[in-house]
């Protein structure tokens, strides 16, 4: 419903709580690539205050199950061959778990997986029109800065050739009159 990240961050644990009575918190953690960690993204408590104390600490893949107290379930987000993050819920004390309820959070965890990855694609996309955007401005405002036209001196022929390596370039010229002679 969006390809706002921070949006879809929010959907995504929402409604995990929504398909899961059972479910006491549910969270969703994304894999830093530069450090290999797990970096928890959000947590939502059902009663909105039973948000566990070390939530706020990164952890490698492995440690994101053993963090949990209590009965939780935990599915990795997959994108291609690798792991993007992985979605926990954590279950009220009494409450049972199935191999259906796992079956379901792995197929939500896949769908979470595209639609963030989508959420990225078109943010990267954004950054790539808005620096195309900006390289435009920055050669309109670097050829306002070159001579518009080249004196005319009798005797005296002036050529002038501008081509920047890129879409911007860093070099100027100009023509200035040095007085007689």
């Amino acid at each position: 419903a969006t390809l706002h990240q921070t949006e879809l961050l929010d959907l995504i644990v929402e409604n995990l709580l929504e398909v899961f009575p059972c479910a006491e918190l549910a969270a969703i953690y994304m894999l830093d690539p530069a450090t290999t960690r797990m970096i928890p993204m959000r947590i939502l408590a059902r009663d909105r205050g039973d948000i566990p104390a070390d939530f706020g600490k990164s952890m490698h893949l492995e440690d994101v199950a053993a963090s949990s107290a209590g009965l939780a379930m935990h599915a990795p987000m997959l994108h291609g061959a690798g792991v993007l993050g992985v979605l926990q819920v954590r279950v009220r004390e009494g409450a049972a778990l199935s191999q259906g309820d796992l079956d379901l959070l792995n197929a939500l965890a896949v769908h979470a997986a595209l639609a963030l990855t989508s959420s990225r694609m078109h943010q990267e996309s954004l950054a790539r029109e808005r620096l195309a955007q900006d390289l435009v401005l920055a050669e309109r405002i670097q050829r306002s800065f070159l001579p518009i036209s080249l004196p005319a001196i009798e005797g005296v022929t002036f050529a002038a050739d501008y081509e920047p390596a890129y879409s911007v370039g860093g070099d100027f010229y100009d023509v200035f009159a040095q007085g007689p002679g």
